[in-house]
């Protein structure tokens, strides 16, 4: 994965949604684990990613937030492959990542 100031514009804004996304998601995740209902988290890591995936594609989000409705459409433009690329570098160095998928035995 690049370094962020290495990115071209369209990748810099998509990389902040997907970011933000995966955050949002992820952070839920926790939330229902440590209230009792990991019965309804993804059960393997790569199910995971495809809802992180969805979501940062469908959505545009900020720090802290979703505002449902369109991605921006730099998501677009930075493609298919740089979004799949950025999702495994947040879930390989996402703590919290580690944390549900060694409650949901993801490995």
């Amino acid at each position: 994965m690049k370094k962020f100031a290495e990115m071209n514009g369209n990748e810099k804004i998509a990389y902040k949604n997907i970011k933000f996304a995966c955050e949002w998601v992820i952070g839920g995740w926790v939330n229902e684990i440590y209230d009792g209902f990991a019965e309804s988290l993804p059960t393997t890591e790569s199910e995971a990613k495809e809802i992180c995936y969805y979501e940062a594609i469908n959505n545009s989000y900020t720090r802290g937030g979703c505002h449902f409705g369109q991605a921006p459409k730099e998501m677009r433009f930075a493609g298919s492959d740089f979004i799949n690329e950025a999702i495994d570098n947040i879930f390989a160095n996402d703590g919290d990542v580690g944390f549900i998928g060694t409650e949901m035995k993801w490995w």
